[in-house]
C-alpha cells in the first residue's frame, strides 16, 4: 500500500486511466463522460487505500483495481 495520498496519485493514474477507458467504451452511450470516469475510479482507488487490510491476503494494487472497477459501475 503507498503511504501517501501523493504517491497513491503518482503510482496509480495510469490504473485509473485503463479503468476509465476501458468502461468508457460501454458507458459513452449512457453519455457518462471520461472524465466521470476517471473521478469514480478515483474514489475507488481512495477508498481501497483507507480500507486496505493487508491482514487478508489480497495485494494491495488488485484490491485497488477491484475498488475502482466498482466505483466506475456502482459509484
Amino acid at each position: 500500500r503507498p503511504g501517501s495520498l501523493e504517491e497513491l496519485i503518482n503510482l496509480y493514474g495510469s490504473v485509473v486511466e485503463y479503468c476509465a477507458r476501458f468502461y468508457f467504451r460501454d458507458y459513452c452511450e449512457y453519455r457518462q463522460s471520461l472524465d466521470d470516469l476517471r473521478q469514480e475510479a478515483w474514489i475507488g482507488i481512495i477508498k481501497a487505500w483507507k480500507q486496505y487490510n493487508p491482514a487478508k491476503g489480497m495485494v494491495f494494487k488488485t484490491f485497488a483495481v477491484q475498488m475502482a472497477r466498482w466505483w466506475i459501475l456502482n459509484g
